[in-house]
């Protein structure tokens, strides 16, 4: 008799298993064997379950090379390629330089807010094999020169892309070449008159013209043909420019089917014949108490005067603005009449006091600056007191 190996013992158990299993006697049907149904397997299953599909051509909007300044425009067609509907929630772009425009199959639009969360009953509902359209408006006037990359998004219930992005593209050129791009007058003393001038090229426009230019009522702006598509504008500053930081734009008109004007910036520090002076090293025209000390009365002043030849004036009055001002004391002091004053400003601190700041007026009847306004500051050392 040939010994039973283990592996033999199992194989006839399993073999006596699957012979119980499929046998008459463990079947409610007396007629015999019953045979075993075989269902759909779970492929099968999901394959044959129904959902939405988005489909987007194209993929990118490549609107090739563009002036800056232009409004482009391009469109996408968004298509259920799926069994199911296709719910748009929300159509989103990447920034104010480009507004989407959702079109249903009906003709009906809408402009989603940019900020607004995706809806969920949705913007509109695409039925199997119908299409939308997403119309895009690109915004370049504010884009840097050069490669020009944006994107919209999409949001559906299509369970497989849930987001589709969809890419733009350009190129930026300027339309105009403009050098200096900037008119910096710098600092020029009042009465004093200065002249910049910028070459414009036009190279990009056909048939383009410079037709004028106006600039601020402080600057006077004239326009001159270099030759062919080159100009030139100059900006003159004017004699009675006011004393102060000017910034202000010449503004060129152009003769073009595309752009009608475009905008250089201008910037100018006129300072006025009187000068101030408060002996702060860092700043002229600031004073600057430093530490000081509760219950001890500390005093820094401001010198005014006129340039050599210039006319008499006088230093009518000067004024404290601040809300420790009940502390401060000012006083006008003639150094040599009509020519050079001394403001003092004087402050006793509190020991309550931990930081001192506020504006000195100073009043003149002089034409460049009827007043002239010295900021202040200074801290207080609480550990010092008057003893």
């Amino acid at each position: 008799m040939i010994p039973t190996t283990p592996m033999i013992r199992i194989t006839a158990i399993l073999t006596l298993t699957a012979t119980l299993t499929l046998g008459s006697g463990c079947s409610d049907d007396a007629s015999g064997p019953r045979e075993i149904e075989t269902g759909p397997s779970a492929v099968t299953e999901a394959g044959s379950l129904e959902r939405p599909r988005i489909q987007a051509e194209p993929a990118q909007l490549e609107f090739g090379k563009l002036l800056r300044g232009v409004t482009e425009t391009g469109e996408f067609r968004v298509r259920n390629v799926g069994s199911a509907p296709l719910i748009i929630n929300m159509v989103r772009t990447v920034c104010g330089c480009t507004i989407a425009k959702l079109i249903a199959p009906d003709g009906s639009s809408m402009v989603p807010k940019k900020d607004a969360p995706p809806d969920p009953s949705g913007l509109i509902t695409l039925q199997p094999d119908e299409a939308a359209r997403v119309v895009i408006e690109l915004l370049t006037a504010e884009q840097a020169l050069g490669d020009l990359h944006k994107n919209v998004s999409i949001h559906t219930n299509d369970p497989m892309n849930a987001v589709l992005r969809l890419g733009m593209h350009a190129v930026l050129a300027a339309p105009f070449v403009i050098e200096p791009s900037e008119l910096l007058f710098g600092e020029i003393a009042r009465g004093e008159t200065k002249t910049l001038t910028t070459r414009v090229s036009a190279a990009e426009l056909a048939d383009a013209a410079i037709t004028g230019a106006e600039g601020p009522e402080w600057a006077e702006v004239s326009v001159r043909r270099i030759e062919g598509d080159r100009f030139a504008i100059d900006v003159r500053l004017r004699e009675d420019a006011p004393v102060g930081y000017l910034k202000g734009d010449l503004k060129a008109n152009v003769d073009h089917p595309s752009f009608d004007s475009f905008l250089v910036p201008i910037f100018a520090t006129v300072k006025s014949r009187l000068r101030f002076d408060t002996g702060n090293a860092l700043n002229r025209e600031r004073l600057d108490f430093e530490l000081l000390r509760p219950g001890v009365a500390k005093t820094v002043s401001v010198t005014v005067e006129n340039g050599p030849g210039d006319a008499s004036f006088l230093v009518t009055g000067a004024e404290i603005d601040s809300k420790h001002e009940s502390l401060l004391h000012a006083e006008v002091v003639t150094l040599e009449d009509g020519r050079r004053y001394r403001v003092d400003v004087t402050v006793t601190a509190s020991p309550e006091l931990k930081f001192l700041r506020g504006t000195l007026r100073i009043r003149t009847d002089h034409a460049d600056q009827p007043a002239k306004n010295i900021p202040f500051q200074g801290w207080v050392d609480p550990d010092q007191t008057d003893r």
